[in-house]
């Protein structure tokens, strides 16, 4: 597991076996870097269910503004640590904290993001659950993008409350689901 370009290109990142995390291959990340092109330079991104932060690290690396990653697992933030600082990186927070139970607070502290990637365990229902989520609060700004790593036994519907599937992208059982948001959420 390596970055693959930008400003810490070539770094190795740390995984780990023992505590079973499923990091994104090198080549589902590229692929889905090279979708979001320039869109990356800038962004506000939120990483979900972030384990080793590989695919935060490489959108920081590319010229992400700000990346947050959320994780609950201590042993994966502690390996999230030792990565960001292998990469000498500062622009990021680390919330410690279940994705589910985050959400309704980022919308409360009336945070957005340009970005959203989900990479939650493959056999479970927390991809769905957390589109659920997100289609009922306003953290996405303006111009959005929310992309869901899935496997492909696990299926995600075109539409999930306000949000609608605009492509679907399959790497081997590796599935890119790349939603947007109908409209916009007043806040309450």
């Amino acid at each position: 597991m390596r970055v693959i370009a930008g400003s810490a290109k070539g770094r190795r990142l740390k995984s780990s076996l023992k505590y079973s995390i499923r990091p994104t291959s090198d080549k589902v990340k590229e692929a889905l870097f090279n979708i979001l092109g320039p869109r990356i330079v800038d962004s506000r991104f939120l990483d979900f269910f972030a384990g080793t932060a590989n695919v935060g690290i490489e959108a920081l690396s590319r010229g992400a503004k700000h990346v947050t990653f959320v994780e609950k697992k201590l042993s994966s933030v502690e390996l999230m640590k030792r990565n960001l600082e292998l990469c000498g990186f500062t622009n990021f927070e680390i919330i410690y904290y279940d994705v589910l139970k985050i959400i309704p607070s980022l919308n409360n502290r009336q945070r957005k993001f340009g970005i959203i990637f989900i990479d939650p365990p493959y056999n479970s229902d927390l991809a769905l659950k957390t589109l659920e989520l997100l289609s009922i609060t306003n953290i996405v700004e303006k111009d959005h993008l929310i992309i869901v790593e899935h496997g492909q036994k696990n299926p995600l519907k075109d539409q999930i409350g306000d949000l609608s599937s605009q492509r679907v992208e399959k790497f081997g059982d590796t599935l890119l689901s790349f939603y947007l948001k109908e409209k916009e959420k007043k806040t309450q």
